[in-house]
C-alpha cells in the first residue's frame, strides 16, 4: 500500500513538472502569452497592412500623438502606429528585433526618443522597471542585460516564467 501510495505521489509530482515545463515553453515561444501588448499590435498590424508601412515606434506619447490615418493622406504611403505604453528605447530595440524575425519590415521606421529615458536611475536604465523577464525571451534577456539591466533582477524574473508560470 505504502509502494503504491509512493508511486502515486511521484507520478503526480513527475506530470505537475511536465505540465509546468510545457506551459513555460508554450509562454517563451507564444507572443500572445509572453508579452500580450506586443501581440496584440502584431495582429492589428497584420490586418491592416499587407505591404510594409511606414512604422510609428515608440510609447503612450506616440500612440496617442502619431495619426496614422493623417501621414497616409498627406504622403500616400501605408503608415501603422506602434505606440505601446511604457515602453523605453530598449523595449523599442526588442519590439524592432521581434517585428524583423517575423519578417515584418517596414518601408521606415520612425522612432520616438524621449531623452530621459536614455538617462539611467542608481541601478541602470529607467525601463528596468516595466520592461521585466516574464516579458522577455532569453535571447532578449541577454540584449537588455547588455543596456545595463540588472541581471539579479531580470534574469530571475524570467527563469520563474519558464519554469514556474
Amino acid at each position: 500500500m505504502r509502494r503504491r501510495a509512493a508511486i502515486a505521489v511521484l507520478a503526480a509530482l513527475g506530470l505537475f513538472a511536465a505540465v509546468q515545463f510545457g506551459f513555460g515553453t508554450a509562454a517563451d515561444a507564444d507572443a500572445r502569452l509572453r508579452d500580450p501588448a506586443f501581440a496584440d499590435k502584431v495582429a492589428k498590424l497584420n490586418r491592416r497592412h499587407a505591404d510594409h508601412p511606414t512604422l510609428m515606434l515608440g510609447s503612450s506619447r506616440t500612440l496617442l500623438g502619431f495619426h496614422a490615418a493623417r501621414f497616409e493622406q498627406d504622403t500616400g504611403s501605408p503608415a501603422f502606429n506602434f505606440g505601446t505604453p511604457a515602453t523605453g528605447p530598449i523595449t523599442h530595440l526588442v519590439y524592432l528585433n521581434r517585428l524583423l524575425n517575423r519578417r515584418i519590415v517596414p518601408k521606415a521606421l520612425l522612432l520616438e526618443v524621449l531623452p530621459p529615458m536614455l538617462a539611467d536611475g542608481e541601478t541602470g536604465p529607467i525601463e528596468q522597471t516595466f520592461l521585466t523577464g516574464e516579458r522577455l525571451t532569453g535571447d532578449e534577456v541577454a540584449t537588455v542585460e547588455q543596456f545595463g539591466f540588472q541581471p539579479n533582477a531580470v534574469r530571475p524574473k524570467w527563469r520563474e516564467s519558464v519554469y514556474a508560470p
